[in-house]
């Protein structure tokens, strides 16, 4: 599966570093007053300045899950992960459950259903699947 222009393949355990919303130490107006702050590499990066109703909500919390629920379900699936600069994240999941597969009637050709799944810790990806 080919990944999204732009972006690093990776791992899960790529994708859940450690990340929490602090208060910017800096003064500056309102919308930039919290700071999402990573560890990625044992280093702090700073992610994105955002205002006080920014809810973040770590990657720990929505692909590890996805994954738990398709196995707790029987279903077989593969997956691919990609992020952009450790801010934007993508999981590609593939349903490999023949169940889910549709056979092209006179052929060997498989569609499978991919669930394409997206996060962002800077706002620009809009948090869907």
């Amino acid at each position: 599966m080919k990944a999204k222009r732009g972006t690093t393949i990776c791992t899960l355990n790529d994708l859940t570093f450690p990340v929490e919303l602090r208060d910017n130490p800096r003064k500056t107006n309102s919308e930039y007053s919290k700071v999402v702050t990573g560890v990625i590499a044992g280093e702090e990066i700073d992610l994105n300045y955002c205002s006080p109703v920014y809810e973040l909500v770590p990657n720990e919390t929505i692909f590890p899950k996805v994954e738990e629920i398709l196995r707790r379900k029987g279903i077989a699936f593969s997956v691919q992960y990609s992020h952009t600069n450790n801010a934007r994240f993508y999981g590609n999941f593939t349903i490999e459950d023949p169940a889910f597969g549709y056979r092209m009637e006179g052929t060997n050709d498989v569609i499978k259903f991919i669930w394409n799944f997206q996060h962002s810790y800077n706002g620009l990806t809009k948090y869907k699947g």
